[in-house]
């Protein structure tokens, strides 16, 4: 009878793992705690662009900055998918304490003042095994990040006039609300993989679901991207995506091009470019030979040069 329950109890789980090939991790030299939070500080660019959208699933990189987007986006749900252990970790660890926190300010104290709090909620939510060594180990490797962040994200939410999930109840309470309901996943992924991000869009049009929106960050800036493997366009096109689902990436490199916007360095020595294009569009471009993205900025968007970003408008 015990082993019966324990059956039912790891069911979803088996399933779960049985559609979605997940990537095995190495470690990295981002693994140091900095990658845990965002250093995109003009992520307000994208807001007026994702406010129109209702529902469907949010793919993004990365960590906290998710919540917001999503939120921002009317998301269904969330996946997390990152190629950094410590921020697959770590994000299990915001999970956690969204699901644990009574308030904003109540999640918020876990990284700082009631530091044995969060611990104590990691502790009951991963009560054995390496999982929860690794979270509690990342949650105590990126607290300091987070802290700085806090107070770097202060400044640009003033000098923007915008607000996160960090700063605004209603967002808050949206975050909250889809890890209460099991609706927030972090899972480990390269997108240039055979892994991950080349069984999700299956799995998620197993389900009858359609993404509404791909967070790319920088990441194609990274080796492996130039020119767009065949592999990266393949997880790309795989996605179901909705009708007017977004695609929203940011820049670095390739200043002479893509002007870094104005405060985008607020949280780090060089700026960036934000890039906020149509899914269905891009997913279409991928299928083509020329794997050049300036060549794509140039035909198919519409560069605001002083704002520092670039709305791609047109299908090629």
């Amino acid at each position: 009878m015990r082993s019966f329950y324990l059956f039912i109890f790891l069911l979803p789980l088996t399933l779960f793992s049985a559609e979605l090939k997940l990537d095995k991790l190495g470690k990295t030299h981002w693994d140091n705690g900095a990658t845990t939070v965002t250093n995109e500080s003009r992520l307000d660019i994208f807001q007026r662009y994702l406010e129109n959208l209702e529902g469907g699933v949010y793919i993004g990189v990365g960590s906290i900055q998710n919540f917001t987007l999503a939120c921002w986006a009317h998301a269904d749900e969330i996946y997390m998918i990152d190629f950094t252990s410590i921020v697959v970790k770590n994000n299990l660890a915001h999970i956690a304490f969204l699901q644990a926190a009574k308030s904003r300010i109540d999640y918020i104290s876990f990284w700082h003042k009631n530091y044995q709090g969060g611990l104590s909620v990691l502790k009951k939510k991963y009560r054995r095994g390496r999982k929860r060594i690794q979270v509690i180990r990342a949650f105590k490797k990126s607290r300091y990040h987070f802290r700085r962040h806090f107070v770097q994200l202060k400044k640009a939410e003033k000098k923007y006039n915008y607000q996160t999930y960090l700063s605004s109840d209603s967002i808050f309470a949206c975050a909250k609300s889809l890890a209460k309901n099991n609706k927030i996943h972090s899972l480990p992924g390269n997108l240039l993989s055979k892994g991950t991000y080349a069984t999700i869009g299956p799995y998620l049009k197993n389900q009858g679901k359609q993404v509404s929106v791909l967070y790319l960050s920088n990441a194609e800036e990274y080796k492996g991207f130039w020119p767009f493997s065949k592999q990266y366009q393949k997880n790309i096109h795989s996605l179901p995506a909705k009708k007017n689902a977004k695609l929203l990436r940011t820049f670095s490199l390739r200043a002479k091009w893509f002007l870094w916007a104005p405060g985008s360095k607020l949280m780090t020595p060089i700026g960036f470019h934000y890039i906020i294009g149509d899914l269905t569009h891009f997913q279409r471009w991928m299928s083509k030979p020329q794997m050049n993205l300036r060549i794509y900025m140039q035909k198919a968007g519409i560069t605001y040069k002083n704002r520092g970003y670039t709305y791609m408008v047109k299908p090629q």
